[in-house]
């Protein structure tokens, strides 16, 4: 069996989670821009409902955006979805 580098079921994990990895970093810096409050950690927090929906609004957009990559790729939605929730 090929368990090296190579073997393409390490190969698409590596790319899902890759993309997992920028969906999650792209979401991350849109809401530090938006949002005006911070948890007691320092996230970023929506006060307005304006903010609520902008950072919604962004989500769904990047989420469609690396779907579409992944499909290119021959993945499918729930394994992007699976794969952003491993990383979260």
């Amino acid at each position: 069996p090929n368990d090296g580098p190579d073997n393409p079921h390490r190969l698409a994990a590596g790319f899902l989670d890759r993309l997992a990895a920028r969906y999650l970093e792209r979401t991350a810096a849109y809401d530090a821009q938006v949002c005006t409050g911070r948890t007691h950690l320092g996230t970023p927090f929506p006060l307005t409902e304006e903010e609520q929906e902008l950072m919604a609004v962004n989500a769904a957009e990047v989420f469609a955006s690396i779907c579409a990559r992944a499909a290119k790729m021959g993945f499918t939605r729930r394994q992007v979805v699976d794969a952003v929730q491993r990383r979260s």
